[in-house]
């Protein structure tokens, strides 16, 4: 079973690279964590049919090759970064075959607030549902560093149940479909 990560993220000491990596390293045995490159070129429909960058391609096939994606995310001005929104806008195009229709997803994102990524989560889950994909509800995961996670990327322990129920849920999905 692949697991395909989208980190909204380009930062090196991303908290929400480090909340992926997190989550990556719950998966149970025989799961497989693939890492989408975010770094795309900005859409344009310039590139649509015949000129699409082999980056785009790349994450194209990495998404129809997996079963499920988990989208992490910072919250930027109270809604989700334009690295996420410039990658859903490729992989929303019937140029790249709609990849992400019925694919099963899950929504987490860090944030050093108090409320998490919480705004940011309901400005994205209307998105990924227009669009098509089956997002797992819950649990939702926002996570405040450092109270539910430390700066070093660490859980603590009721957010590590909270990750570990995102997964059971997410892969229950993925084997009943």
């Amino acid at each position: 079973m692949k697991i395909a990560f989208m980190v909204g993220s380009l930062r090196e000491d991303s908290f929400n690279k480090k909340l992926a990596q997190a989550i990556a390293a719950r998966l149970p045995e025989g799961a497989e964590a693939v890492w989408i490159d975010m770094n795309v070129p900005l859409f344009s429909q310039d590139y649509e049919p015949d000129s699409l960058p082999d980056s785009v391609h790349r994450a194209v096939a990495m998404v129809q090759a997996s079963d499920a994606v988990i989208v992490v995310s910072p919250e930027y001005n109270r809604s989700f970064s334009g690295v996420l929104k410039n990658m859903l806008d490729w992989l929303s195009r019937e140029s790249v075959g709609y990849p992400l229709d019925k694919k099963i997803g899950a929504v987490a994102g860090a944030s050093d607030g108090s409320i998490g990524t919480a705004v940011m989560q309901s400005h994205l889950r209307p998105v990924l549902a227009h669009i098509g994909m089956d997002i797992v509800a819950l649990p939702e995961v926002f996570v405040s560093v450092p109270s539910r996670m430390s700066e070093a990327g660490e859980p603590n322990e009721r957010m590590t149940k909270t990750l570990d129920a995102m997964i059971e849920n997410v892969l229950h999905r993925v084997a009943s479909k």
